[in-house]
């Protein structure tokens, strides 16, 4: 069993914050972390993480009198795919050291030889490049996205460059022919789309730690598949729509305002509207959570559709033949009707049925996955109320609507059952986490 200090003290950097738990750990191995949780669960006591002798802003999130444990040994980086987009560390890794992981896989996918001299690299660019200068270890650092920008263009045209031989040889011309084209169109767009991409994967990392590699502490049991929240506004004063709900108005009085954030998004423009264009950055990043290990949905009657849906059969919801969801989705109604299988893999199914029940029946379907909890107010307010929620990201837009459906009544005391951060965005929006702990 791995030795815990007894007399250490704990001060955030700002050093607003000190005080002293009742055990220290500092564990090496992964190992070390299980028996540590182990140990604490049978004492019923609290375990934290300590990270970088930093705290978040809200310091009381840090604080435990009980166990305290610190990372900094388990730093090693597990995979870094940068041709896939996927990372993944210890959770004690440094940003330093992160960068320094992340440059030597990108350096790993360029060509050997020098820039200047690849022939379907355009006249215009090829000054850019200065193959005598040593580039510095952090290419993701502020001063240096030009530097990214151009290895992303040289390696794209190296393999339009191969593509191009291909054509010209079933073409009947000779492959040794000069290719100094003009870059295709849209490669700026997609070269900022790879870049956004690449900086996304490690802003994820650090804002959602939801999925840490060393989440899993007990050996040989299954994974719970979680009830998730994601992307759902809410206004300054609670509301998550507004009034009247009409076929021309879903949101009521609210129009777009509680999701223009999400429109502006990378994430909404390549996902759900199929258009190029969009933001990157704190925004996007949130946005695409939305997805990701989703088996099934649970939705209300008011998201399926305007008041009094149910007395047309022809209705099957907002989004067309091929809707967003791609999974079993549930509708929770007193207005049960047979089945509907749409396009992409989205079928609807609705159920009348109390939050625990219906949130069996989608695990059930989502066959191990996570299941989406996917709105409106009502629905979410009801599995927050029933304890049901495993992680719930919930924006707050900067208006007031001052009626509607709000989502925090009857809920006193929630933010106690879970670990709650905050994240601000240039957009003006504030993107809220709550998660349970061991969640």
């Amino acid at each position: 069993m791995i030795k815990c200090s007894e007399n250490h003290t704990f001060e955030n950097w700002a050093k607003t914050l000190k005080f002293k738990p009742k055990n220290f750990c500092e564990p090496k191995t992964e190992q070390d972390v299980v028996d540590i949780v182990r140990a604490a669960r049978a004492a019923k006591t609290c375990v934290r993480v300590q990270g970088a002798e930093h705290s978040h802003s809200w310091s009381q999130f840090v604080v435990t009198t009980d166990t305290l444990v610190n990372l900094d040994n388990l730093n090693k980086p597990l995979i870094a795919d940068i041709l896939n987009n996927r990372f993944t560390f210890q959770a004690g890794i440094r940003i330093k050291d992160l960068v320094k992981v992340l440059a030597k896989a990108i350096e790993a996918t360029l060509p050997a030889r020098p820039p200047r001299a690849d022939p379907s690299l355009h006249r215009s660019q090829r000054h850019r490049f200065d193959a005598t200068r040593a580039d510095p270890p952090d290419l993701l650092g502020a001063d240096q996205p030009a530097a990214l920008q151009h290895l992303q263009v040289l390696n794209h045209r190296r393999q339009r460059h191969r593509q191009r031989l291909g054509e010209l040889a079933h073409g009947g011309r000779s492959t040794a022919q000069a290719l100094d084209d003009q870059p295709p169109a849209g490669i700026g767009q997609r070269v900022k789309d790879a870049i956004e991409r690449l900086t996304r994967g490690v802003l994820v990392k650090h804002l959602l730690k939801y999925t840490p590699a060393l989440a899993t502490v007990t050996e040989g049991a299954p994974a719970m598949s979680l009830a998730r929240v994601h992307n759902f506004a809410i206004s300054l004063d609670g509301f998550g729509t507004g009034e009247p709900q009409s076929r021309d108005a879903p949101f009521g009085h609210a129009g777009e305002r509680l999701h223009e954030w999400m429109f502006a998004t990378g994430w909404w423009n390549s996902e759900m509207s199929g258009q190029p264009g969009g933001s990157g950055g704190v925004d996007d990043a949130f946005a695409r959570q939305h997805g990701p290990g989703i088996g099934a949905e649970i939705m209300g009657a008011g998201k399926f559709g305007p008041p009094g849906w149910h007395e047309d059969p022809d209705w099957k919801g907002w989004w067309g033949p091929n809707p967003p969801f791609h999974t079993p989705t549930f509708v929770l109604t007193h207005h049960t009707r047979p089945s509907i299988e749409m396009e992409g893999g989205t079928s609807f199914h609705f159920v009348d049925a109390p939050p625990a029940e219906a949130l069996e029946t989608a695990r059930e379907a989502a066959d191990g996955k996570d299941v989406r909890l996917g709105g409106g107010a009502t629905i979410i307010r009801d599995f927050l109320a029933a304890r049901l929620v495993d992680h719930a990201h919930v924006v707050v837009v900067p208006i007031l609507l001052g009626r509607g459906v709000r989502l925090w009544d009857g809920l006193e005391g929630l933010e106690k059952d879970y670990e709650v951060e905050a994240t601000s965005s240039p957009s003006g929006v504030t993107h809220l986490t709550f998660s349970r702990a061991g969640a």
